[in-house]
């Protein structure tokens, strides 16, 4: 039987352990959670000394094709001792082994015949696309389960800044998306206005499956358009440019809003999936009279907000874009006087759902919040829309949102 002190010796050390596992489980799970490639070094520079217990950890990187490494970063090192380990020469023992990572595209693991005190060096590769050797410093032995858990981080390492390169190769996609789905600078027929807002609801994407748009057609018709794709994140944001796109494509020339949406629908029904298809209301305004032709396939109707009333647009919808080939959109009219505003949304705002109950704001939720924006100028009306969704929902909306608000100027004759 051991005795007592025996006893409490070995819980500290089996405590001890346990806490480190739990630490190296921790660094883990931070490297995969993390997607800036700056805070992924430095978690796994600080881990390494903090939760392994190394008594320094760096990160070296290629200067170029030619060979050669560089410290990119470091934990641990006095100033005066990271310099003497800033950069490894081509044909150094650091330089070959990534050179060999990179050729079998493989995790390698290995002592380098340098010392700090009576430090050594364990060196860790990670292959392209991640291309560096991370290196930690250690006085006691390295035990081999210590040396594999140092390689398996290196792993987890590797993926993460995999994943953080192929978000950071996504964004770049999806802000070149956004670019070009944003409306140009449209000159505005005079006393006209336009109010907008748009907010995904997938967390890093600035585009989901919600749509906006405006311009002039070519006799000068001013078009205003709101829609909705099934679906969201980065798949919903590439049908909504294809839509987007095709739009702008048979509206610009002029063609009334009933062909247009109809030549949409021959496109989408084309080239999306059974269960994919778009909501959309596209209106042509003509300057002169204030006439509002329109159509409203499988979306919420408009709003005309006036002075003294709020009023949901008396339309009919027809089905959504993209279930049927042969489907028929009817033009609808309306018309927008002095001091009206004419406001589109998508079923994001409409379908928010309360923080308490999780009731659905619905039409008559909008409208009574449009009470107070009746007044309001047409981005304000659009921004207090949202705000009015974030209140009712407490800020947790799980669904795309996009407003659009056109509004004709009072003093127009």
């Amino acid at each position: 039987m051991w005795s007592q002190p025996s006893d409490r010796r070995y819980a500290q050390r089996s405590s001890i352990a346990f806490d480190r596992e739990i630490a190296v489980v921790q660094l883990a799970a931070d490297l995969t959670n993390v997607t800036s490639l700056r805070t992924i070094r430095k978690r796994l520079l600080t881990g390494l000394v903090n939760d392994l217990g190394m008594d320094a950890a760096a990160v070296w990187i290629p200067f170029d094709r030619d060979g050669g490494l560089g410290m990119r970063e470091q934990v641990g090192l006095p100033h005066d001792v990271a310099g003497s380990f800033g950069q490894w020469p081509s044909g150094s023992l650091p330089d070959r082994l990534l050179r060999d990572g990179m050729n079998g595209g493989r995790v390698l693991a290995s002592h380098a015949p340098v010392a700090w005190g009576d430090r050594k060096l364990h060196i860790v590769v990670i292959p392209e696309p991640a291309r560096q050797v991370i290196g930690v410093f250690a006085g006691d032995g390295v035990s081999d389960r210590v040396q594999d858990v140092i390689v398996a981080l290196g792993r987890i390492y590797a993926t993460a800044v995999n994943q953080a390169h192929a978000l950071r190769d996504n964004q770049r996609i999806i802000d070149a998306m956004v670019e070009e789905l944003r409306p140009d600078a449209v000159a505005l027929p005079p006393g006209y206005s336009v109010g907008h807002l748009y907010r995904s609801a997938t967390a890093g994407v600035a585009i989901g499956g919600d749509l906006y748009d405006w311009f002039r057609t070519d006799r000068g018709d001013l078009g205003v358009a709101i829609g909705d794709v099934s679906g969201k994140g980065i798949q919903a944001a590439s049908r909504t440019a294809m839509t987007v796109h095709s739009l702008r494509a048979f509206a610009l020339p002029g063609a009334s809003p009933h062909v247009a949406t109809s030549m949409l629908n021959t496109v989408v029904s084309g080239r999306s999936s059974t269960e994919s298809f778009v909501t959309l209301v596209y209106l042509r305004v003509n300057p002169q009279t204030a006439g509002v032709d329109f159509v409203l396939a499988g979306h919420p109707p408009p709003i005309l907000l006036s002075d003294d009333s709020i009023t949901v647009v008396d339309a009919e919808a027809d089905m959504p874009i993209g279930v049927d080939a042969s489907a028929v959109f009817r033009l609808q009219h309306t018309t927008l006087r002095p001091g009206q505003t004419l406001l589109l949304y998508t079923d994001g705002v409409t379908e928010a759902r309360a923080a308490g109950d999780g009731a659905l704001l619905g039409m008559s939720g909008l409208v009574a919040m449009l009470e107070d924006l009746r007044h309001a100028p047409a981005q304000e009306i659009a921004d207090g829309v949202w705000q009015g969704v974030q209140d009712y929902t407490g800020g947790d909306t799980t669904d795309d949102v996009a407003v659009v608000a056109l509004q004709r100027d009072a003093q127009t004759c």
